[in-house]
């Protein structure tokens, strides 16, 4: 009797681990496959980001002497380009939200596959940004009218092929004051349209921050030094054409410098040198990725005009790090994540944060201006 007794619970004790072992699985392997998706979008993402390029060459800068053009020095030139920030303003639109970032990488697609498809490393112009939006373009087209239209937040890749790059129309040397609009051009003409070159990579995503960095020992001394980082406010751009820049030096060779960014000593050259984007690709860009599961996602389309997908964001990640914030003290940033993360599990949203520093590849940094 005793042996039985003893049996059995051991029986017992046994079948009570294996449910729940078999419950953590099951529980585990939900939330694995809930977010593979969007882990595998944001692998292909940050993989195509690090082969960004520019091309950078030295050329001669002209300026006006007695009405004639003299060469003054060799500066750095491109006619390729990076940019990277909010969204909002580089191509605005209400169904678009955080930041958006395009550029250029050989990466080899095209229109025409028959003449040009052995051409592996021809440059396209690329891009990511999330979008909201139906699934109607989305669906091949046996499934339009038999299943619900779904409603989601959109991980978004611009592939434009390279018989369509349109970089090349812009004035590789630049202007002599800030434009805006029509520099933009070689991204946005693409995005625009039914049959825009754009597929979703991932779905149920509800933030996407791109910020452009220094490497950690240079940033973290400029920062102790009260001095600005390269990208205040999250906006990066390459051409300093499309924002309001500050700018520094003399008028022939002037130190253009990205939006918010400042310099604390105008009589140190190396201040605003170091932080001078004006084409040059940004060494490290920090990529943020957030994502929600598919039950989290239904429940806020089923909410109707009260739900939106852009509600965990809104107002948060317009500043990354403001000048004279030094390397121990926190950034906007991390408070920014920190209030969306609040406002995520106030709603009883299951979310999973995807963050990696992104080594560009043809970054080559320098603070030299002249050569």
């Amino acid at each position: 009797m005793v042996s039985t007794a003893i049996i059995s619970l051991l029986m017992v004790i046994l079948t009570t681990m294996v449910n729940q072992f078999s419950q953590t699985w099951r529980y585990a392997s939900s939330k694995v496959e809930a977010f593979q998706a969007a882990r595998d979008g944001f692998e292909s993402m940050t993989r195509k980001l690090s082969q960004a390029t520019l091309n950078t060459y030295w050329d001669l800068y002209y300026v006006n002497i007695g009405g004639r053009q003299a060469p003054k020095d060799f500066l750095r030139q491109s006619q390729l380009r990076f940019i990277s920030g909010s969204i909002a303003k580089l191509a605005p639109d209400s169904n678009r939200f955080t930041h958006g970032v395009f550029f250029q990488a050989p990466l080899g697609v095209v229109e025409d596959r028959a003449g040009l498809g052995s051409m592996k490393n021809l440059l396209n112009t690329w891009g990511y940004f999330v979008e909201e939006g139906d699934d109607t373009l989305l669906r091949p087209s046996f499934l339009q009218g038999r299943v619900p239209i779904r409603r989601r937040g959109r991980l978004m890749e611009l592939m434009q092929p390279a018989e369509a790059m349109s970089v090349y129309d812009l004035d590789p040397k630049g202007a002599p004051s800030p434009v805006t609009g029509d520099q933009l051009r070689w991204f946005r003409t693409a995005l625009e349209g039914s049959s825009r070159p754009v597929r979703s990579i991932a779905e149920n995503i509800v933030g996407l921050i791109i910020w452009p960095k220094l490497s950690a020992m240079d940033s973290n001394a400029r920062r102790d030094l009260g001095r600005s980082p390269l990208s205040p406010n999250y906006t990066y751009d390459s051409s300093l054409l499309s924002f309001k820049s500050a700018r520094f030096g003399s008028a022939t060779s002037p130190i253009i410098l990205n939006e918010g960014a400042k310099v604390t000593n105008p009589n140190d050259p190396t201040d605003a040198a170091t932080i001078n984007p004006k084409n040059q690709l940004p060494p490290i860009v920090q990529v943020t990725l957030v994502a929600i599961d598919e039950q989290s996602a239904a429940r806020i389309e089923d909410r109707g005009a009260s739900g939106n997908f852009h509600q965990f964001t809104d107002g948060l990640f317009q500043v990354a790090c403001a000048p004279g914030t030094r390397s121990n003290q926190q950034t906007q940033y991390d408070s920014d994540i920190k209030t969306m993360e609040q406002r995520l599990v106030n709603a009883k949203v299951t979310y999973r944060i995807f963050t990696t520093n992104v080594l560009i590849r043809g970054a080559k940094w320098s603070v030299a201006q002249t050569k």
